[in-house]
């Protein structure tokens, strides 16, 4: 269908059969892979069937191709009164959090007694991965010919009065929208997790299992990595007492007032805001639930504001590269390697070791559990996107592992946004790394202080992309680190991306079965039937 083209049909066998192949062609001409394709024109058919069994086959739908601010659309628009098929297949609560891990999905709107529903088209454009690699290409094209043909005192101009500008534009708009952002979607979050405790001793046991399988992963971490990246001579302040530096540690976690964190930065103050505001919300029920609504709605706008400012990443990337060229640092970078190839092994071994650890608690074949999970590691290790593992992760749990699927509705959503025990070990490295290599003074309760922030963040980043990179700019802040890191951390989080979602989502299937096992909610035959694969 071409832009701007409109047709009307009514809704019956034939009239869906139409839209939803017009849905699949649109979608096709997106860039989207197979496993989100199909998921999203599923979800996008089930919907106009719905749409059908409440209004009647007789009702005509009006179908429209469009574009938004560029970008292409296209709704299905059915006047009535106001009904969401969007809300039938989970509960509500489920709903929310799942349709949150996905890039793009079915939108509904009620609107002049219309009710509207809506899809964007993702569109084609070179893979993230490829992008930075041409800004590094073309810094380094760049940082030559300045070197080459410009004096000394042209490139200093330069760098004062256009890259460090635009070097400060960025971080700053970046850590501006990265506050509300963190507070909104922690917020947003606490209330969909009230609504599982409200589930009783299983919503208890999913959220304790994730917690502490990602506080095992930091504490490990920490571990291993402290050696591998000491304190720098000169710089330890560790003749202050312990402690008085750990009281301050956690007095410094609650803000004084509701502006000061927002305007210095202190994410840890935002998390807890808003780790409090939610349960406000919760325990004032419906007074609040517009406010809810609000929070909800300010989320979604936050997230794409994030999404598109991180479009301009490859040309953040592009400037820091000609800086340190022309500063004659960036053949530093190279040391980069050393957190690089950390996280890959300690990702792994993380994963090892919940398999091991499954396998002997629950006396299962540990060839049965590696069998049962390969494909949606490699899947995640292919595609680096969760919302493309979901359906393979609740199929897996539930076909191959056993897991009843009650268990399985609300715990793979869950974990997929709460159980990131290889995102804490990315974030644990990175830290230390960038603590070694810019010389930023560390004692015990400095270390203490890299743990509490790893694992509040790895469990609050915002499932859009550009999430993480929004938060690194207010980690990096907040344990001391030069802004300048980001660059380089931007970079390795986008090449690293592939493993650790890999990993994470591996371990959450693994943290699910091991949850529901606990409860009594898994079918042991189809569990530990090695044919079962």
């Amino acid at each position: 269908m071409k832009r701007g083209s409109t047709y009307t049909v009514c809704l019956t066998n034939e009239g869906v059969d139409r839209i939803s192949e017009d849905v699949r062609e649109f979608l096709d001409a997106g860039d989207l892979d197979r496993h989100d394709l199909i998921t999203l024109w599923l979800e996008f058919e089930t919907a106009i069937i719905q749409f059908k069994e409440r209004f009647g086959d007789q009702t005509e739908a009006v179908v429209v191709f469009s574009r938004l601010f560029g970008t292409p659309q296209l709704l299905v628009r059915v006047a009535g009164e106001r009904y969401n098929p969007l809300k039938i297949a989970q509960p509500d609560e489920w709903q929310e959090i799942i349709r949150s891990i996905a890039e793009r999905h079915p939108v509904f709107a009620y609107r002049g007694g219309t009710n509207i529903l809506s899809i964007a088209q993702k569109r084609l454009r070179l893979s993230s991965i490829t992008q930075i690699l041409l800004a590094v290409v073309l810094g380094i094209l760049v940082a030559w010919l300045g070197v080459t043909f410009l004096p000394e005192s042209t490139r200093a101009m330069l760098y004062e009065s256009v890259f460090d500008p635009l070097f400060d534009l960025f971080t700053g708009m970046l850590s501006g929208l990265a506050g509300p952002l963190v507070f909104t979607s922690v917020a947003w979050g606490v209330c969909g997790i009230g609504n599982t405790a409200a589930l009783g001793r299983s919503g208890t046991a999913f959220l304790g299992r994730f917690a502490l399988s990602v506080v095992t992963s930091a504490v490990l971490t920490l571990l291993v990595c402290i050696p591998l990246f000491p304190p720098n001579e000169g710089l330890v302040s560790g003749e202050s007492n312990l402690l008085s530096d750990l009281v301050e540690l956690v007095l410094g976690l609650i803000p004084m007032n509701m502006i000061n964190p927002f305007v210095e930065g202190n994410t840890s103050q935002i998390i807890v805001l808003a780790i409090c505001t939610g349960i406000a919300s919760l325990v004032l029920s419906e007074r609040t639930r517009r406010v809810r609504q609000a929070i909800g709605e300010i989320n979604e706008i936050m997230m794409f504001l994030i999404e598109q400012l991180c479009r301009l990443i490859p040309g953040f990337v592009f400037i820091v590269v000609v800086s340190q060229a022309w500063s004659g640092t960036l053949a530093d970078l190279g040391t980069a390697w050393l957190p690089f190839v950390l996280i890959v092994v300690l990702g792994f071994v993380r994963v090892a070791l919940q398999f091991v650890f499954e396998s002997v608690r629950g006396r299962v074949s540990l060839a049965k559990l590696v069998r049962a999970c390969l494909p949606v590691t490699i899947l995640g290790l292919t595609t680096a996107s969760s919302s493309a593992c979901f359906s393979g992760m609740v199929s897996t749990c539930t076909d191959k592992l056993g897991v009843e699927k009650e268990q399985v509705s609300f715990g793979i959503p869950l974990g997929i946004v709460l159980c990131k025990t290889t995102t804490v070990i990315e974030i644990v490295v990175f830290l230390l790394f960038c603590m070694r290599y810019y010389g930023v003074g560390a004692n015990a309760a400095w270390y203490i202080h890299l743990g509490v922030v790893s694992v509040l963040y790895s469990m609050v980043i915002p499932p859009v992309p550009g999430g993480a990179i929004a938060c690194f700019g207010l980690i990096l802040a907040e344990m001391g680190i030069p802004a300048q890191a980001l660059a380089l951390l931007t970079t390795l989080d986008i090449v690293l991306d592939y493993a650790v979602t890999s990993c994470d989502v591996t371990i959450g299937m693994l943290n699910v079965l091991g949850a529901a096992k606990r409860l009594g909610r898994v079918d042991e035959a189809r569990l530990k039937d090695p044919n079962n694969v």
